[in-house]
């Protein structure tokens, strides 16, 4: 009798296993019918590309001679002096010697401010430095961030220091006279 419903009971599930069929929520009784499901989807954001800041600086030698004002030579016919400079800074090296190339391969935008500080003293205090240069206003200048892949086209500027005011007679040989900083921010 065991051996009978055993045999029984296997003979079933053998036949449940041969028809089976899939139910569809929506069947599709029509040889020309059709369904449709929704597609869904979400919207996770994307991490933002951080600030990395990269400039390169290019110093020219910065150095310069100071030439007092002369007087010129007397002329005793009239009482005058011809020949007469007035004092002036000149570059040792100029149009390179006196210049400072900043180029920005951030990929953020930087804003350089060019200052000059002159060194303490009183052969030093007269001593002010100015920055010209093509974008650059009030000693400063904005460059753009970098552009993908336009290295050689970075964003850069270059400024010119020209100085003005009186060196101590006192300094007769190469010396420091101050100091230019170039100093980085950003846009705000």
């Amino acid at each position: 009798m065991k051996k009978f419903l055993v045999l029984a009971l296997v003979a079933m599930l053998v036949l449940s296993f041969g028809s089976v069929s899939v139910l569809a929520a929506n069947p599709i009784i029509t040889a020309t019918g059709s369904d449709s499901a929704d597609v869904k989807g979400t919207y996770v954001e994307g991490s933002a590309a951080s600030a990395v800041y990269s400039v390169d600086l290019e110093w020219g030698a910065l150095e310069f001679t100071y030439t007092d004002a002369g007087t010129g030579t007397w002329n005793p016919g009239n009482h005058s002096y011809s020949g007469g400079a007035a004092a002036s800074w000149a570059c040792d090296d100029p149009g390179v010697g006196d210049k400072i190339k900043v180029t920005n391969h951030s990929n953020r935008a930087v804003i350089a401010t060019f200052s000059f500080a002159p060194e303490s003293g009183a052969d030093f205090a007269a001593i002010t430095g100015a920055f010209t240069g093509t974008g650059i206003t009030s000693n400063a200048a904005t460059l753009g961030a970098g552009v993908v892949g336009q290295y050689a086209t970075a964003a850069n500027v270059t400024a010119t220091l020209t100085l003005s005011g009186a060196l101590g007679s006192s300094v007769n040989t190469q010396t420091t006279i101050g100091a230019v900083t170039v100093t980085l921010s950003v846009p705000g």
